[in-house]
């Protein structure tokens, strides 16, 4: 049971809020590849503002609103001067590096791992709740969003505003809204991915995502573009990433660490080569 929380429920949690986000956004056409940058900024906003204010609950809050309005800007920016999305996403990555490393050295004096100031306010108590009760949270709206996507009228109007946008402005609905929506909900889910890495290391390391968004990315076309598709790709994801480090751990093997937690994205690239070719949306 112990094992089934450990792997299921906290170590894929964050990994299924960003395969959600890169799902919901793809179905509108502008696939989220800003994930990896809002992992990175919402970890560090999270660290930063829960030590400034000196509570992990108005941190947290702080910095999903941050991230979901920052975002909410670009994607109307985007959409305003015809943007290239995908182009977009990639900018916001290397901008939010920027803003991390120049904050991070004005308020820490630092631009590595933030992890001293952080003691007073990340406690065992709140190691605790980032993992089963703030997991559940992350699986329990990722689903909620899955199951909107493909049993209700906004999620069929979701998933027909990037295949067949024509129809919905025939029928007077304003695609943009969608648009603004699903980047609104990617940022704050990455966000939320974000706070749960730094909430469980009780400190901000540089590339805390270690690339896991583009891992979410690749998920949704693994899974064929369906919710439980991509689900299954990135809970397979978890039990190899969990698997590796536990055996780092204990040594057993004797092998490389490098190349030990080389081994999920490895997987990860097999499964995306070795996908059925017939990936397409339905």
């Amino acid at each position: 049971m112990n094992l089934f929380i450990n792997l299921i429920i906290i170590t894929a949690a964050p990994l299924i809020l960003l395969g959600t986000s890169a799902l919901i956004t793809e179905y509108t056409g502008t696939l989220a590849v800003f994930i990896d940058g809002i992992i990175n900024l919402g970890a560090f906003l999270c660290i930063t503002l829960s030590i400034l204010t000196g509570s992990t609950l108005l941190g947290t809050l702080l910095s999903i609103t941050i991230c979901a309005i920052f975002i909410f800007l670009c994607c109307l920016f985007t959409i305003h001067f015809n943007a290239n999305p995908f182009l977009t996403g990639l900018g916001i990555n290397f901008l939010t590096t920027g803003i991390i490393s120049y904050f991070s050295q004005q308020f820490f004096n630092t631009t590595s791992v933030i992890s001293e100031p952080a003691k007073d306010i990340f406690t065992s108590n709140t190691l605790m709740i980032s993992k089963v009760p703030l997991s559940l949270f992350a699986w329990i709206i990722s689903i909620t969003i899955l199951f909107l996507l493909q049993k209700t009228t906004w999620g069929r109007h979701i998933r027909i505003t990037g295949s067949n946008p024509e129809l919905l402005e025939a029928r007077g609905l304003n695609i943009t809204t969608y648009k603004l929506t699903t980047w609104t909900i990617a940022a704050i889910f990455s966000a939320f991915a974000g706070c749960l890495y730094a909430f469980r290391l009780s400190a901000f390391v540089p590339n805390i995502s270690s690339g896991r968004g583009w891992i979410a990315l690749a998920a949704i076309f693994i899974g064929r573009k369906k919710g439980w598709g991509t689900v299954i790709v990135l809970v397979i994801f978890a039990i190899v990433d969990y698997g590796t480090t536990a055996i780092q751990g204990t040594n057993i093997l004797h092998i490389s660490p490098t190349l030990l937690l080389s081994i999920p994205y490895l997987v990860a690239l097999l499964l995306f080569i070795f996908q059925p070719k017939n990936n397409t949306l339905s």
